[in-house]
């Protein structure tokens, strides 16, 4: 029966590729040849050249499969301007988040080895360096809930610019000073870029070599995808930011989750991959057991979708399941598309940020060309959300003053916060006074305020820019405990956001 369904794929890829390229084939298919509509993908290159021409966009490549074929793949507009070089199916563009997809691949492809059990805690397969907490069992976090964003690690993310010669990229300072447990492992996703940090080590630790290597070793060597790296490289393309300045070389920390680049087209056939199609030259690193439960064993995330091992999903794209990965800072942005129903994937990359979401725009057009019934859906009128009603804000309940501690690597610091009777908030972080806590509320439980002024916590990482804080607080017997991260404020180029644990008790329990 699976031969007979591959046929079928093979066929069903015979014809896409005869309908895009106008081949008469032998005599048994030349009748449907003849008979299949060329794809129509007029409005999705529309799209394309007109967000380029508008002089947002320097460049954009695009790349698209069905059954196993490359049916369209093309590069538009400039890759280097300084160079004068054009784009091409095979430039090679920073991958941003989708680089979770192919850890996760890589990780996935050691567990069926035998290396790693995903239901075992993530420490047993790093070095020194260990995930911890100061508040709850870090032996819960296991490898798979490190993988969907579920093993209670908080937001992080590290970049270092070539021009800021202070900043190290180390994973294992990275894992000793942020990747810590601040909220009870399995209780709720919440997506973390030093999760993937993590999931990187894991890759590099159990492979025996550093992360870019493993990566290469594990999943593009064996994938046949030949224009890919990781960061930094000569051979990626030059980046721009909103301004239309080509950024400086840069070197993100946490390896596993934003440091791959690749061509479309080979990050298409990435997606071919995933969709078990088995593309020409490449090994089966992964059964296809192995790939469903990656995209199928999903939790609930953030915006209504799922997540699985490095995958977004989302059960109702226009009538279609879709299992997606995604990613995108100022200069750079990069989307795949997964319809596995129907054997399609789609794949967008650009180098700049996608601030207006022209990048989904692409691939819904693509699709509906494809798919006429999600065409349909994507061209109908759309009703008018429903108000949402806002949670109700229980600060109130709160009344009083709590007193904490802010642990940082370089000592703890003090954490004052106080709520009036009217439900307004004053904080307090080190010596600082108390200063206004704008929109500080308490909802379902989680205890979120801000502080936009004296939020100096005195470390070196998080004064390499100007920032405020940001706390998210659970309660934990008779405290609140969670994390406070570092925001950066827009400076034109992507900030640093770090996170230190913290834990808040009323002023006459405070110890």
């Amino acid at each position: 029966m699976r031969e007979r369904r591959t046929n079928l794929r093979a066929v069903g890829g015979l014809l896409s590729l005869c309908a895009a390229s106008g081949l008469v084939l032998l005599a048994g298919a030349s009748a449907a040849c003849a008979a299949a509509p060329s794809p129509d993908f007029k409005t999705a290159r529309e799209i394309i050249t007109n967000a380029i021409s508008d002089g947002g966009i320097p460049s954009i490549a695009i790349a698209v499969s069905r059954h196993g074929k490359i049916i369209w793949e093309e590069g538009f507009g400039v890759a280097d301007a300084a160079r004068h070089r054009r784009a091409t199916a095979h430039t090679i563009y920073p991958l941003a988040s989708v680089t979770k997809s192919l850890t996760s691949i890589g990780v996935m492809a050691l567990a069926e080895r035998g290396a790693v059990d995903i239901d075992r805690p993530v420490n047993l397969y790093l070095g020194k360096a260990k995930v911890w907490s100061p508040f709850w069992d870090v032996g819960e976090a296991t490898v798979r809930r490190v993988a969907t964003h579920t093993a209670g690690l908080p937001t992080y993310a590290e970049t270092c610019y070539q021009d800021e010669p202070d900043c190290t990229v180390s994973p294992d300072l990275m894992i000793d000073r942020y990747a810590f447990v601040a909220w009870r492992p399995g209780d709720h996703f919440d997506y973390s870029n030093v999760g993937y940090g993590v999931m990187g080590e894991v890759l590099a630790h159990v492979a025996g070599r550093p992360y870019a290597e493993a990566l290469r070793k594990t999943v593009f060597k064996p994938l046949g995808m030949r224009d890919c790296v990781t960061m930094p490289n000569r051979r990626i393309i030059a980046t721009y930011g909103p301004d239309g300045v080509a950024s400086p070389a840069r070197e993100d920390v946490q390896k596993g989750a934003s440091s791959a680049a690749c061509s479309v087209h080979d990050l298409v056939r990435f997606g071919m991959f995933s969709l078990k199609d088995h593309p020409a030259g490449a090994k089966a690193i992964l059964s296809d057991e192995a790939i469903d439960r990656m995209q199928n064993d999903t939790v609930a995330a953030d915006g209504g979708f799922r997540y699985g091992m490095g995958w977004w999903v989302n059960a109702d794209q226009h009538g279609y399941r879709v299992v997606f990965g995604s990613g995108g800072t100022a200069d750079r942005g990069a989307l795949l598309y997964l319809v596995p129903t129907e054997d399609i994937a789609v794949a967008v990359l650009m180098n700049t940020g996608d601030a207006t979401g022209v990048s989904g725009k692409i691939a819904d057009e693509v699709l509906a060309a494809l798919l006429p019934a999600y065409g349909e859906s994507l061209h109908a009128p759309q009703a008018a959300p429903p108000e949402e009603t806002a949670p109700e804000n229980r600060l109130t309940t709160l009344a009083g003053e709590w007193k904490g501690t802010i642990k940082t690597f370089e000592g703890d610091r003090n954490l004052e916060f106080v709520v009036d009777a009217d439900g307004s908030a004053r904080v307090s972080v080190g010596e600082s006074p108390l200063v206004p806590a704008p929109r500080a509320r308490l909802v379902n439980d989680t205890l979120l305020f801000r502080s936009f002024d004296a939020a100096d916590l005195g470390t070196p990482d998080s004064n390499r820019r100007l920032h405020r804080l940001g706390f998210e607080l659970h309660p934990s017997g008779d405290a609140y405990v969670g994390a406070v991260t570092v925001v950066p404020l827009d400076q034109g180029r992507d900030g640093d956001l770090l996170s230190y644990p913290v834990s808040l008790r009323r002023a006459d329990k405070a110890p």
